[in-house]
């Protein structure tokens, strides 16, 4: 939480290059992040998400016991929504939180590592 609360965030990629070239020139300049909304990295956090849903078929049987049947659709869909809101929550806050400053000399090529027990 320190390091999103102590960094500045910017999805425009010529916000963050005036950025750069203001750190060139004066490296006391606060930190920045830049955020990619759309890259070739996204395919392999899909098949975690994916993943992660496929891995709540165990809500069949307790779907299947409910003593209302009429409410199924209802239940269903309101578990799946709480899950996509919990790994989207979950996801933004650690993306934007190992993007700070405080993990810059442990970013892997210019970006988070994958494992994030490295971070």
């Amino acid at each position: 939480m320190i390091a999103i609360s102590k960094t500045d965030y910017t999805t425009s990629k010529s916000v963050y290059n005036e950025y750069l070239a203001q750190k060139l020139i004066d490296p006391d300049t606060p930190y920045m992040a830049y955020i990619s909304l759309f890259a070739s990295q996204y395919a392999s956090l899909m098949g975690i998400l994916g993943g992660g849903f496929y891995l709540h078929n165990i809500s069949l049987p307790i779907i299947a016991r409910n003593p209302n049947p009429k409410t199924n659709e209802r239940d269903l869909f309101v578990g799946y929504f709480f899950v996509f809101f919990t790994y989207v929550s979950f996801g933004v806050i650690g993306a934007l939180g190992f993007s700070g400053e405080t993990y810059v000399d442990r970013w892997e090529d210019g970006a988070i590592q994958q494992n994030c027990l490295f971070m």
